[in-house]
């Protein structure tokens, strides 16, 4: 099988230690390129692995952008949508982190740049593959659990841990970054069947 050749645009902690790290344990991927506003990040990471590096915040000047067939975008939720619509209209498949765009509005119309391109566009949802998930999935198929009722969930946080910097610029700060994770899995175990009915915010 031909190997996908990417390149990765945003090097914070995410793009740096998930993005990456998974792109080089892949037998299918080849990562080619990475691309962040800050140089010396560019320089570190694009040094280590022997990487094509570019500063340009402006994706269609990369100049690596030629040699790959997709882009991951790991940079903070507002920079999203103007680079992902870009970089599909450029021919390129793109996979985004979470939070998909900062409204329904701009999700739709990524989605149309997106089908209009004949592009894959797709989001980071990581904790569906997770082993403790995985496991759960198991239990309920194999009817260890018994016959699947209700799914309630919950979504705790600690403000001690590592954050990124812009999520106070987020509506409703770190919950908009964070409750993509527990909305996706929440539909994943109900399926296609699952719609939104009320939200209560205090």
């Amino acid at each position: 099988m031909k190997k996908l050749r990417m390149g990765l645009i945003g090097l914070g902690w995410v793009g740096s230690h998930r993005h990456i790290p998974a792109m080089l344990r892949s037998p299918h991927i080849e990562l080619v390129g990475v691309c962040d506003r800050n140089p010396e990040k560019v320089r570190e990471w694009a040094g280590e692995y022997g990487l094509r590096h570019d500063c340009r915040s402006d994706p269609s000047r990369i100049e690596w952008l030629d040699s790959v067939d997709a882009v991951s975008i790991a940079t903070p939720p507002m920079q999203h949508r103007e680079l992902a619509s870009t970089l599909l209209q450029l021919g390129k498949h793109v996979l985004t982190e979470k939070p998909f765009c900062m409204t329904p509005e701009e999700g739709r119309a990524l989605c149309e740049v997106a089908r209009a391109s004949g592009r894959t566009l797709a989001v980071v949802h990581n904790f569906q593959f997770s082993t403790a998930f995985a496991r759960m999935q198991r239990d309920i198929e194999s009817g260890r659990l018994g016959t699947l009722r209700s799914i309630t969930g919950a979504q705790l946080g600690n403000p001690r841990r590592r954050l990124p910097r812009w999520y106070q610029e987020l509506p409703l700060g770190l919950f908009f970054d964070e409750s993509p994770h527990l909305l996706y899995l929440v539909e994943r175990l109900a399926g296609p069947s699952l719609s939104l009915a009320h939200v209560h915010r205090v």
